[in-house]
C-alpha cells in the first residue's frame, strides 16, 4: 500500500504482466489495481460503550436545560407571589391604620358632643331648680309638673320623706364623623338622671349624672304609652268616655290589672271636661341583667268641643279639642 495521505491504494500487477491483467488462481483474471480517493480522513474508532455514554451525555444536557428552565419559571412565580403578598400587606396595613385613626377621631368627636349634651342638661337642671324655688304651689303634683315641663322626662320618681325627685331622660346627640369603611352615622344617645332636692333653706338644688342607656329604656316606653293614650282618648266617642270604655281602648288584650301596662284607675266627667287617671307600667333590664319596672301615674284631660253629646250611653261621639297629660304622684 502506498500513495498520498487520504488515498486508498489497491494492489497493482507485477512487472511483466500484461495490461489485460494477471490471471487469478483458478483461471480467472484478477482486477488491476485502482487508486480511489476519499473526501475525508477516517474518524477515530468509537466503541459501543462510548457511544452509549455520549448518548447519555446528550440526554443529560437536554434534561439539564429543561430543569434550568423549570427552575427559572419557579423562581419567577415565587418572586411574583412575594410581590403580590407585599402589596396586599401594604394595602391592608394602610387601611387598618386609616381605620384606627378614623375610629379614634370619631370617639373623640363623640365624647366632645356628649360633653356638650351634659353641659346643656346641667343648664336645664339649674333652670328647673330655679323654677321649683319660684313655684308658689309646693304640692307634689305641682312640682312634678314643673320638672316634667323643663326636663321632658316621662317618669319622675319622688321620695316624699326626703323631698327628692329623680327624673331620667334620654338625649340624642350628633357629630360629624370621619369616613370609615363600614360607615358611621354620627348619631348617639345618652341617658341622664336629674336629681332635685330641697336643701335647708328656701331653695332647690339640681344635679345631673350620666346613667347606663338601659335605665332610660323603661322611661321611654312609658312615654310612648302616654302618647298613645292621648291619641286614643282624643279619638274616643263621647259615649265611651268611661273607665271601661277607655280601658278597652288602651288594653285590647284585657289583661288583669296587675299585668296591664295601661291601667285606667278612674274617669271623671265634669261638663265638657273629661279627666282620666291612668297608671302606665313598663318592664326593662338593668345593667346587672335584672328585671325592673318603670311606672308613672298620669292625669289625662280632654275638653269636648261644643255640640258633642255628654251622655255616657250616647254613641254619637265627638273629637277631642285637646288632650293634656300631666304626671301625678298617685292615682
Amino acid at each position: 500500500m502506498s500513495g498520498r495521505m487520504g488515498d486508498t491504494v489497491l494492489p497493482t500487477a507485477d512487472k511483466g504482466e500484461t495490461a489485460a491483467g494477471r490471471r487469478a488462481p483458478g483461471g480467472g483474471r484478477a482486477r488491476s489495481g485502482v487508486v480511489r480517493r476519499t473526501n475525508s480522513r477516517p474518524g477515530p474508532y468509537v466503541s459501543g460503550a462510548d457511544r452509549g455514554r455520549i448518548g447519555r451525555d446528550r440526554r443529560d444536557r437536554t434534561g439539564g436545560e429543561g430543569a434550568r428552565m423549570r427552575e427559572r419559571v419557579t423562581v419567577g412565580c415565587l418572586v411574583l407571589l412575594n410581590v403580590v403578598l407585599l402589596v396586599s400587606f401594604v394595602v391592608a396595613a394602610y387601611l387598618w391604620i386609616s381605620f384606627e385613626r378614623a375610629e379614634r377621631e370619631n370617639e373623640r368627636r363623640q365624647e366632645a358632643a356628649a360633653d356638650s349634651l351634659l353641659e346643656r342638661d346641667r343648664d336645664t337642671a339649674d333652670r328647673t331648680a330655679g323654677a321649683l324655688t319660684a313655684s308658689r304651689d309646693t304640692g307634689t303634683d305641682a312640682l312634678l309638673d314643673v320638672i316634667r315641663k323643663h326636663t321632658g322626662s316621662p317618669v319622675i320618681a319622688h321620695d316624699e320623706d326626703r323631698r327628692v325627685f329623680t327624673a331620667v331622660v334620654s338625649r340624642a346627640g350628633r357629630y360629624d364623623p370621619e369616613p370609615m369603611p363600614f360607615g358611621v352615622t354620627g348619631e348617639f344617645e345618652r341617658c341622664f338622671a336629674h336629681t332635685y332636692a330641697r336643701r335647708p333653706g328656701p331653695g332647690w338644688t339640681g344635679e345631673v349624672a350620666e346613667r347606663d342607656r338601659s335605665v332610660c329604656e323603661g322611661s321611654e316606653r312609658v312615654g310612648g304609652r302616654v302618647w298613645s293614650a292621648r291619641r286614643e282618648l282624643e279619638g274616643l266617642a263621647a259615649g265611651r268616655l268611661t273607665r271601661d270604655g277607655l280601658q278597652e281602648a288602651l288594653d285590647a288584650d284585657h289583661l288583669p290589672s296587675e299585668e296591664s301596662r295601661s291601667e285606667v284607675r278612674d274617669v271623671v266627667r265634669k261638663g265638657r271636661t273629661v279627666v282620666a287617671l291612668v297608671l302606665f307600667r313598663e318592664r326593662y333590664w338593668t345593667p346587672d341583667d335584672e328585671e325592673a319596672e318603670a311606672e308613672q301615674c298620669y292625669r289625662l284631660t280632654r275638653v269636648l268641643v261644643p255640640g258633642d253629646p255628654y251622655a255616657a250611653d250616647d254613641p254619637g261621639g265627638g273629637t277631642g279639642e285637646s288632650v293634656t297629660a300631666v304626671p301625678v304622684a298617685a292615682c
